[in-house]
C-alpha cells in the first residue's frame, strides 16, 4: 500500500462537489484516509508552488489558493499517487481528458478543482508541509 496527497481547491468547495469527487476516488479503489478543512496563509501557498515561482499566472495562483478554504486528503492504495493522478488529469485545459476529475469539473486552468501529488518527492514535501506533524504516519522511514 502507498499513500498520497490532494486537495480541493477553493472553487471544489464552493461549487459544494467534495462528496461527488471522494466517490469518484473511491470508487476507483483508492481510500480516503483523511480530510482536513483549512485556510492556507500565503507563504505556504507560495512554497507549495515554489516551483512555478518564474510563470505568468503564479501570482493569481497565490492569490486564489487564500481565497477560500481548502480541502487536504489522505488516499490509501496500491500506486496511489500513480492512480490518484491518472484520476485528477491534467491542468492544461487542452490537454486534460473528458473523463478526469478536472475534465468533468474545472472552469479553466487556475479552478480545476483539485490539486494532487505527481511524485513521491512531492508527496512528501506536500504532505509534510500542508499537515505538519500529522503527516509522520504516512512518511515511510
Amino acid at each position: 500500500m502507498s499513500f498520497a496527497v490532494a486537495f480541493l481547491k477553493p472553487d471544489c468547495l464552493k461549487k459544494k462537489l467534495a462528496r461527488t469527487i471522494y466517490d469518484i476516488i473511491e470508487a476507483n479503489g483508492l481510500r480516503v484516509v483523511l480530510r482536513k478543512r483549512m485556510r492556507l496563509n500565503l507563504p505556504t501557498v507560495e512554497e507549495l508552488y515554489h516551483d512555478w515561482k518564474d510563470k505568468d499566472f503564479y501570482n493569481d495562483l497565490c492569490q486564489y489558493m487564500v481565497s477560500g478554504k481548502i480541502e487536504v486528503f489522505v488516499v490509501e492504495g496500491n500506486d496511489a499517487i500513480g492512480r490518484l493522478q491518472k484520476l485528477v488529469g491534467e491542468r492544461d485545459s487542452t490537454t486534460r481528458s473528458p473523463n478526469t476529475i478536472r475534465g468533468r469539473f474545472a472552469t479553466s486552468d487556475r479552478e480545476n478543482v483539485i490539486h494532487s501529488t505527481t511524485n513521491e518527492e512531492t508527496f512528501r514535501r506536500e504532505v509534510t508541509l500542508l499537515l505538519g506533524k500529522e503527516a509522520r504516519k504516512w512518511l515511510k522511514s
